[in-house]
Parts: C-alpha cells; structure tokens; sequence
C-alpha cells in the first residue's frame, strides 16, 4: 500500500524546493557573517580567551 501511494505522488518538486531552501539559507550565513562592523565583534570574541577579567557586555562591542 505505501508503495502504492509513493508511486501515484508527484514529488518532482521536492529536489527544486531543498536546493531554493539550502541557496537562501547559505546566502543568509554569508550575509550574516560578511554584514558591515561585524569584524570587531568576531576579533572581540577570538581575543576573549586571553582577557584574564572574563566576557565583556554587549555594550562594549558597539551595540550598545
């Protein structure tokens, strides 16, 4: 019976839809990632584990 129902099913569309899906995802990362100031943020955050007094607030890395 499954089979049945597999085999009647159009599922053409479901290849196009994840490929759509999986460009809009990675082009939000990548913008996310690129967005404009947000290298200080990053080298704050890869220089955080040689700080001996600990995590910084939000506001000392300009969105205050």
């Amino acid at each position: 019976m499954l089979k049945q129902i597999i085999s009647q099913g159009n599922f053409e569309f479901w290849p196009q839809l994840s490929l759509v899906m999986f460009l809009v995802t990675f082009a939000g990362i990548l913008f996310w990632v690129y967005r404009k100031n947000s290298g200080k943020h990053y080298d704050d955050m890869a220089n955080m584990i040689l700080e001996d007094d600990g995590p910084e607030t939000e506001a000392n890395h300009g969105r205050g």
